[in-house]
């Protein structure tokens, strides 16, 4: 981002690298990073640096996304949630050899369902993304949850930032909305790998 603490914005463009690790050596990352690196100003616990990521993410009904068909494998449309906040953030996210670029605006929730109109209005932020969900025929299909710890530093190529995302839980859904029911389905077992992704402007 153009900001370490991974500012609720727009960026031009980030280097991100996506690996995973076994469930044991989670902890010891964890250690390893708390002493080096300082907890992300958006973080709360006994650390300062823990907060729950929520998103919806969209997809064709074919499932154009998922499957990296076409132009549909270069962007993704999610909305994504932190904590219980009533503001949520409606992103496109588009990668290439590892760049990744993100545009985002924030909207509240009660905005959301204006997203399942079949013209998006232009009386509000939420305007070029609802345009481009009906242009490429994307509605919500599901939603993913989990625990993220975040810190940042700096080092001789600039700020960069590491996320450990753990307990990870999906559910389907028909609509962009968080009104989930049940406790959503786990994707990774405490035993098995933990997402961590790098990142630096």
């Amino acid at each position: 981002m153009s900001t370490l603490n991974a500012q609720r914005d727009n960026r031009e463009f980030a280097y991100e690298l996506k690996v995973y690790i076994g469930g044991g050596q989670a902890g010891v990352l964890e250690d390893w990073a708390r002493a080096r690196l300082d907890p992300d100003p958006h973080g709360g616990g006994p650390y300062g640096d823990r907060y729950r990521v929520s998103s919806i993410y969209f997809d064709t009904a074919a499932f154009d996304v998922l499957a990296r068909q076409g132009s549909y494998g270069r962007s993704k449309y999610r909305i994504r949630r932190y904590d219980h906040s009533d503001t949520v953030y409606l992103e496109r996210k588009t990668r290439g050899q590892m760049r990744v670029y993100k545009r985002r605006s924030s909207t509240g929730l009660p905005t959301l369902p204006r997203l399942q109109g079949r013209q998006a209005a232009r009386d509000w932020d939420g305007h070029w993304f609802h345009r481009r969900l009906i242009a490429r025929a994307l509605t919500a299909v599901s939603r993913v949850d989990y625990q993220r710890i975040a810190r940042i530093g700096y080092s001789d190529y600039g700020p960069m930032r590491l996320t450990l995302d753990q307990e990870l839980c999906a559910w389907p859904v028909r609509a962009p909305s968080f009104e989930a029911s049940g406790a959503g389905v786990p994707l990774l077992r405490q035993q098995e790998p933990q997402e961590v992704v790098f990142e630096s402007p």
